[in-house]
């Protein structure tokens, strides 16, 4: 049976809708000791990203298997603010993993503070960038490397 292999590709975009792949070492470096790990081209930015998963045949990439858009940022020394992004991605998580809770008497009250925290990490681009990005990540069009 051949099996669908599939690869991640992580992109930052700049200001001016630069595109730059940033290797999956690096990115989970960052994760794991953001002051080891700096990025000083985005010191003091929050930056847009976007994490291609990409479907693989033959060692080359065929399609894209999904997309993800989130945000990052970064204080005056280029360090990552990983606080705020494990918050984020945790917030994310526990929305998809919601249950609906079960019908109480009374008024209904939500607590939407995971649905702004997790509104803080995703951005969507506008069609003709989004087909720069799975043009980069197909392997169409060439991006620097962080």
């Amino acid at each position: 049976m051949n099996v669908p292999r599939h690869s991640s590709r992580i992109f930052v975009l700049d200001a001016e809708d630069r595109i730059y792949r940033l290797a999956g070492a690096r990115f989970s470096a960052m994760l794991k000791r953001p002051d080891a790990v700096p990025l000083r081209r985005f010191a003091g930015q929050r930056i847009r990203c976007a994490e291609a998963i990409v479907e693989m045949k033959q060692r080359g990439p065929v399609a894209i298997a999904r997309l993800v858009f989130f945000t990052l940022g970064f204080d005056e020394q280029g360090v990552l603010d990983g606080a705020t992004h494990r918050a984020q991605m945790r917030a994310l998580a526990e929305r998809a993993l919601a249950l609906p809770s079960p019908a109480r008497p009374g008024p209904v009250i939500v607590d939407a503070t995971d649905r702004f925290v997790a509104a803080g990490a995703k951005w969507r681009p506008v069609h003709k960038l989004e087909r720069l990005i799975c043009d980069a990540a197909l392997g169409k069009a060439a991006c620097p490397r962080l």
